[in-house]
C-alpha cells in the first residue's frame, strides 16, 4: 500500500463503501490511482475527471454500477485504464477516444453494451485493446477506426454480440502478436489482408458464422503457436488453416509443414481424404 502526493496504491487493501465518498479532487497531482481488488460501489464518480495529471488509472475487480463517466475525457494524459471486472453498463463513451496517449485500455468482463465508439481510430498509440466479454452488439470498427490501431499488439474482443465481416483493414495491424474475436456473430469471409499480420502468436476465430475459403495468405503468419477457427462455415482446402468443426475437405497440403511453432493442432470433426503429409513432421513443437 503506497499513498503519496503523486501517487495512491492501494490494491488489495480491503477498502469499503462508496468511492464518491472519497475526497478524491483533492489529490489534483496525482498521477497513479490504483484501487483495484477492493470492494468498492456505488457509482465512479465525474469528480475523478478532475484528476488532470493522471497517467494510471486502475479501478478493476470492484463492484461498481453504472456508466463511465464522461468526464474521463478531461484526463488527457492517461496512458492506462484498467476498469474490468467492476460491473459496470452502458456505452464506451466518445470521450475515451480523446485520450490520445492511451496505450492500454481494458474494460473486459463487465456489461458494456451498444457499439464500439468510431472515435477508437483516434487512439493511435494504443498497444492493447481489452473489451472482451461485454455485450458489444455493434461490428467491428470498419475501415479507418480500426485500420489507424497501427501500434496495437494485443486486441481481444470476444464473447460479445458483434457482427458485420472483418475488415480489410486489420492488415495494417503488423503489431499484433493476439487476436481474439472468437465467440461472436461475426460473418463474411476471412479477408486476404489477414496474412500481413506476421508477427501473430495467438489467432482465435471459432464460434461466428465466417464462411467462403481460407486465404492461402494464412500461411504467411509463421510465427503462429495457437490458432483456433472451429464452428465456422469455412470450406476450402485446409493450408495452415488448421480447425474443428468446419466443412473443409479434400487433402491436408504439404504447407502445413510451414508452421513450425504450432503447440496445438486441431482438425477433427472434418471431412479430410488422402494421406497425412511427412512434413507434418517438421511440426516439432506439437504436444
Amino acid at each position: 500500500m503506497l499513498q503519496t502526493e503523486s501517487e495512491i496504491n492501494m490494491f488489495n487493501a480491503s477498502l469499503k463503501g462508496k468511492l464518491e465518498n472519497l475526497s478524491l479532487s483533492s489529490f489534483r497531482d496525482l498521477t497513479i490511482l490504483n484501487l483495484s481488488n477492493n470492494a468498492l460501489h456505488g457509482t465512479i464518480p465525474s469528480h475523478i475527471g478532475s484528476l488532470t495529471k493522471l497517467g494510471i488509472l486502475d479501478l478493476s475487480m470492484n463492484q461498481f454500477f453504472g456508466a463511465l463517466p464522461l468526464l474521463l475525457g478531461n484526463l488527457k494524459k492517461l496512458t492506462t485504464i484498467y476498469i474490468y471486472e467492476i460491473g459496470i453498463a452502458g456505452t464506451i463513451p466518445q470521450v475515451i477516444g480523446y485520450l490520445k496517449n492511451l496505450l492500454d485500455l481494458v474494460l473486459s468482463n463487465n456489461f458494456l453494451t451498444s457499439s464500439i465508439s468510431l472515435t477508437i481510430g483516434n487512439l493511435t498509440k494504443l498497444t492493447s485493446l481489452y473489451i472482451h466479454k461485454n455485450n458489444i452488439s455493434s461490428s467491428i470498427p470498419q475501415e479507418m477506426e480500426l485500420g489507424n490501431l497501427k501500434n496495437l499488439i494485443d486486441l481481444h474482443v470476444s464473447s460479445n454480440l458483434l457482427t458485420g465481416s472483418i475488415p480489410p483493414t486489420i492488415g495494417n495491424l503488423t503489431k499484433l502478436t493476439s487476436l481474439y474475436i472468437h465467440r461472436n456473430s461475426i460473418s463474411g469471409s476471412i479477408p486476404q489482408e489477414m496474412g500481413h499480420l506476421t508477427n501473430l502468436i495467438d489467432l482465435a476465430m471459432s464460434y461466428n458464422l465466417l464462411s467462403g475459403s481460407i486465404p492461402s495468405t494464412l500461411g504467411n503468419l509463421t510465427k503462429l503457436t495457437t490458432l483456433h477457427m472451429g464452428e465456422n462455415k469455412v470450406s476450402s482446402f485446409i493450408l495452415q488453416e488448421l480447425v474443428s468443426s468446419n466443412l473443409q475437405t479434400s487433402l491436408i497440403p504439404p504447407t502445413i509443414g510451414n508452421l513450425t511453432k504450432l503447440t496445438s493442432l486441431y482438425i477433427h470433426r472434418n471431412n479430410i481424404s488422402g494421406s497425412i503429409p511427412h512434413e507434418m513432421g517438421h511440426l516439432k513443437n506439437l504436444t
